[in-house]
């Protein structure tokens, strides 16, 4: 049994912006949506004695993004609880790490991606130039390169992976842990 999380991001905006409704509104999104499937498939995977959990969740889990407070206030809780339930769960032969996507050309970023496998054109490689600019790479991410980190990590492969959090960022985070 294999869990992917990905639930998407909370509002985008800055502290100041947001209401407790918005808080609670974020944390059932980000946080009791990672915890309610967790909780659904371990009983499973126990079972199996085998098991992956991959939760998606963002870059604002290592390093605060600007713009995106809700997601900055509630992404680090996720890493704490993966670490936090990391032994119970391996003792069964489950896994369980996190991605930590930084910017990517997505439909949440932009609506012009061209084709599936993530060519783009010559318009849109333009409006991101100026963010792009400040990833060490010079570019934002396509989602096959989450996609083919999710797909190892799902992997009998990485079964000596277990209570990690990996960055994909174009080397956007500047911390060493």
């Amino acid at each position: 049994d294999i869990l992917v999380n990905n639930s998407g991001g909370p509002a985008l905006g800055s502290f100041a912006d947001f209401s407790d409704g918005d808080w609670r509104q974020a944390f059932e999104l980000v946080t009791l949506n990672f915890v309610r499937f967790v909780r659904e498939v371990t009983p499973y995977m126990r079972r199996n004695r085998w098991g992956r959990i991959i939760g998606i969740q963002s870059s604002s889990v290592k390093q605060p993004v600007p713009g995106i407070d809700l997601s900055n206030g509630i992404r680090p809780g996720i890493a704490g609880l993966m670490k936090a339930i990391m032994p119970d769960l391996a003792k069964d032969g489950i896994t369980i790490n996190l991605v930590l996507p930084g910017m990517f050309l997505t439909a949440r970023i932009s609506q012009e991606l061209d084709t599936p496998d993530g060519q783009i054109d010559r318009a849109t490689q333009d409006r991101f130039a100026p963010p792009a600019a400040a990833i060490p790479l010079g570019r934002l991410g396509l989602p096959i390169e989450v996609g083919d980190l999710v797909a190892f990590l799902a992997s009998e492969r990485a079964a000596y992976i277990t209570g990690a959090a990996y960055q994909v960022d174009g080397g956007s985070i500047r911390s060493n842990v």
